[in-house]
């Protein structure tokens, strides 16, 4: 009976052995495929308006683009690099006027793709025209387009066309100083 016992636990052991390997496997899986990016959820122009007016004394940057605009996509690069740098003194949105309905086949994947982890919303297909008029009447809503809000909400600075990480940089920086 000694004998039986002993195999039944080396055969328990070894059962044991087998499964935690396998479970570690497949967490090694999961934890290589789960890298954090950001959520994305659709704006209107209500809730736009409440982020520009309720800034609890932070600069406001925002940044309107599309997957489809090529100089769009080259400036994205530069606001990674900008919210990077900036994302403790400054609040970042990045409003894409891609369609809501490409949430999940076009604007997840790219920013996947291009390891962006910076906040994304999608404008309110409804209410595009009221956030043009809102970020700025003389805007024709070209794009790349972005504007920087001082802390009390006022719009200070309006750039239409691609930009670099030193031109925003200059202008996050002038708009800082008049805290």
């Amino acid at each position: 009976m000694g004998k039986h016992l002993i195999k039944l636990v080396i055969l328990f052991l070894v059962a044991l052995y087998i499964v935690s390997c396998s479970e570690k496997n497949d967490n090694k899986q999961i934890s290589s495929n789960t890298i954090s990016y950001p959520e994305v959820n659709i704006i209107d122009a209500a809730q736009l308006r409440n982020k520009i007016e309720n800034r609890y004394g932070r600069t406001l940057f925002i940044n309107v683009w599309a997957t489809w605009s090529e100089p769009s996509v080259k400036e994205l690069r530069d606001i990674q690099k900008l919210y990077k740098t900036y994302k403790d003194d400054v609040d970042f949105l990045n409003l894409t006027v891609d369609l809501s309905s490409k949430k999940d086949s076009v604007i997840l994947p790219f920013l996947k793709k291009e390891k962006f982890d910076l906040p994304v919303f999608i404008v309110d297909e409804k209410s595009g025209m009221e956030i043009m008029k809102m970020l700025s009447p003389k805007w024709n809503g070209g794009i790349p387009a972005s504007f920087i809000f001082d802390k009390y909400g006022r719009r200070e600075i309006f750039i239409l066309g691609r930009q670099t990480f030193e031109n925003f940089s200059k202008g996050i920086d002038s708009v800082n100083v008049l805290k």
